[in-house]
């Protein structure tokens, strides 16, 4: 009997933040060089807002982690007295999972990297309470790619976005998964907010074919970076969206988050995904069409907003061309 399939859309875009910390006085660190200044850096866990169809957590355990310094003197290692086992779809909306913090010698950093459980880095489980191994790149450890300034005397928030949407695929045998190393890092004391609301969202759904449903995703870009070939299903484990920063399911009500955004300028185009009524939960949405959207009276696939700006949230109003 066939158990699972993954579903894009069972997990969308992942953000992982973690706070690092020392978790006591017997941790096993490997601490630079005591004679350069310190700040602190911490790191929390969080996750975009999921609509999870036949899987119901993807787990990571990290058992230590690694920083790495421009200046390879910078690099450091904490390990943890015991293996933290964490749901990465736990933590929605921005809402976070703290793992601590940790001091560094003041400088640039390019990385981190979780150290993971040899027997059981991660895995996935399912709604029939069955789960799965996750094979993750990079020999049980993953590398979260992002730069990163320690300032002396400072505290700097680093969050790590894994969006799941990119990261967790499945593999070419049936029921073995992956874990890509697509997330990236972002100081979270210099991020903003988008939150959305498409108003027509109900009167859309009413007017969808008989015998299907359908899920709305909205995808965000830097700004000028989308082409028309991100909507293509490329070979490989690539996806469709695959360069978008992140994204967010609309909720029944209508609304969307998309947290930990970096200060820049966006854009956004909202995806159409649909599957058959009846269809068993394991069977996967289909990405249909990207929709026309309006707002402020200029109808359009790409969505220009404001730029975000740092501890702020942008607000922005769709309605979606029931045409299109």
């Amino acid at each position: 009997m066939k158990r699972t399939k993954f579903n894009p859309l069972a997990v969308a875009s992942i953000f992982m933040a973690l706070v690092f910390v020392s978790c006591d006085s017997n941790d096993d660190m490997e601490e630079p060089n005591n004679s350069r200044s310190k700040g602190t850096v911490n790191v929390a866990a969080t996750d975009a807002a999921v609509d999870a169809e036949n899987i119901t957590g993807v787990y990571l355990n990290v058992k230590g982690i690694k920083a790495d310094g421009m200046d390879d003197s910078n690099d450091a290692e904490l390990m943890f007295d015991a293996t933290q086992e964490f749901n990465l779809m736990a933590y929605q909306n921005g809402e976070t999972y703290g793992l601590g913090s940790i001091e560094l010698n003041s400088g640039t950093y390019s990385d981190i990297s979780f150290i993971l459980d040899d027997e059981m880095p991660a895995y996935v489980t399912f709604t029939d309470n069955t789960k799965s191994q996750i094979e993750v790149e990079g020999d049980n450890e993953y590398e979260i790619i992002g730069e990163f300034d320690v300032i002396a005397d400072a505290q700097t928030d680093i969050v790590a976005d894994v969006d799941l949407r990119k990261a967790f695929t499945e593999t070419s045998t049936e029921d073995e998964f992956m874990l890509r190393s697509t997330a990236r890092l972002v100081n979270a004391n210099v991020t903003g907010t988008i939150q959305g609301m498409v108003d027509n969202y109900e009167e859309m759904q009413s007017q969808m074919e008989p015998g299907l449903e359908s899920k709305l995703v909205v995808f965000a870009y830097a700004e000028g970076t989308f082409s028309d070939m991100e909507r293509e299903d490329p070979a490989g484990s690539k996806g469709r969206f695959e360069n978008a920063i992140n994204s967010a399911v609309v909720a029944e009500d209508g609304s969307f988050t998309l947290a930990f955004m970096d200060e820049s300028d966006y854009e956004l185009v909202i995806g159409s995904f649909t599957k058959e009524e009846n269809a068993p939960e394991e069977e996967a949405y289909e990405f249909n069409t990207l929709l026309q959207t309006e707002v402020n009276g200029s109808l359009d696939v790409i969505l220009d907003i404001l730029g975000v700006e740092a501890n702020t949230s942008t607000d922005i109003s769709i309605i979606v061309d029931l045409g299109s």
